[in-house]
């Protein structure tokens, strides 16, 4: 955990995530990663990326994707999504309180 997470330990956070740093688990076999499951909402094809926007639980997840993903609204997808690489901010206030190392 960084070091300024320490003091919000039991409090609300939001996470920030890249859509870089939320990919398909279907090609991403790194078992580091957490997975999360979700239903697609949109597709955004931007040559060789796709955006996949899928609810999961109540939140937004955009992932990136190969550009000729299978996925169509309406299916579940499973992303890997790298929560090394989050932004947190504090939930009352909105402000960042942890940025990941570059």
């Amino acid at each position: 955990m960084p070091p300024a997470l320490a003091g919000h330990i039991g409090r609300e956070v939001v996470l920030g995530l890249r859509a870089e740093d939320v990919r398909d688990a279907a090609t991403d076999a790194n078992p580091d990663l957490a997975r999360l499951s979700g239903t697609v909402r949109s597709i955004e094809r931007n040559g060789r990326d796709a955006y996949v926007t899928a609810q999961v639980e109540g939140h937004r997840v955009v992932a990136r994707f190969q550009g000729r993903t299978a996925a169509r609204i309406g299916d579940m997808v499973t992303v890997a999504v790298d929560a090394a690489r989050a932004h947190v901010f504090d939930a009352s206030t909105g402000r960042a309180i942890s940025h990941p190392a570059r």
